[in-house]
């Protein structure tokens, strides 16, 4: 029997190179998709959920060392690219557990009503509501996609850092998120946040699995009202429930112990 990969390192999925790590030999698969100028370093509870799992971390075509390709991007390509990522790291028909940060929180909805067989649990950090379709949403992810391509992602990295983090957010933490930001292309930024906005909501009444809305209460982008907007539209759903967290828009970076502490008593490890 051959066996799992392990590392990290850039790889084909979908023909497409794409940045993926995989640690811990757990037999249920857990993804991790990160949020706008994220990467895979936006997870510091890594270590701890390769304990209990084998954890997939990637980064989304255009985002941290994954490089933009000619084809632009769309939710289809970023849930297709989940699925062939999972099927990459050996986990072609068993469910995952689906953490999601913003943006990867959207990805991580629309997989989990597109593949409810493959999804056995779905953890929402920080999920906002949807942007499609409506004036707010369109004005915002242009004038994201606007600045990224006029002053780029380093020049928006510090702003990015304060905005993303809460009053009480360490230095570190701001840091992290800072760095994270720097890493992003100008165009991979723009053209992600214009997908963004060009994306519908996902069809929450196909979403099956169980769900953990984790919100921060100092949030400047995604409220927890919107959480529990979110959590309200998911009846098909085997249960909801909305934590809200001392932390701004990246709780996993700010309050690591308390995001882990809501982590294994949803996920019972």
């Amino acid at each position: 029997m051959s066996s799992k990969p392990t590392g990290s390192g850039l790889v084909s999925i979908n023909g497409r190179p794409l940045f993926v790590e995989i640690s811990g030999t757990g037999s249920q698969p857990f993804i991790s998709m990160h949020g706008l100028g994220g990467s895979t370093n936006l997870f510091p509870i890594a270590p701890i959920i390769a304990e209990h799992f084998t954890l997939i971390r990637f980064d989304f075509e255009g985002s941290g060392q994954s490089p933009l390709g000619s084809g632009g991007l769309s939710m289809k390509k970023f849930v297709e690219d989940v699925k062939a990522i999972l099927e990459y790291a050996g986990f072609k028909d068993t469910p995952a557990v689906l953490f999601g940060h913003s943006l990867g929180a959207l990805t991580a909805l629309h997989f989990a009503s597109i593949h409810p067989e493959l999804t056995s649990a779905v953890i929402l950090s920080c999920p906002g509501l949807s942007r499609y379709g409506t004036p707010e949403g369109e004005a915002s992810t242009k004038f994201l996609a606007t600045s990224a391509r006029e002053k780029g992602p380093f020049n928006m990295a510090d702003f990015t850092a304060i905005k993303n983090t809460g009053p009480s957010a360490s230095c570190v933490a701001r840091a992290l998120v800072r760095s994270a930001m720097q890493l992003s292309t100008p165009e991979g930024y723009a053209q992600t946040a214009e997908m963004i906005g060009a994306t519908p909501p996902a069809d929450f009444g196909k979403i099956v699995a169980k769900v953990l809305l984790i919100a921060g209460v100092h949030d400047q982008i995604a409220s927890v009202a919107a959480a529990e907007t979110i959590a309200s539209q998911l009846t098909s759903a085997a249960s909801t429930k909305v934590a809200g967290v001392e932390a701004g828009h990246q709780p996993a970076v700010e309050v690591p112990d308390a995001v882990v502490a809501l982590l294994k008593e949803f996920l019972s490890f």
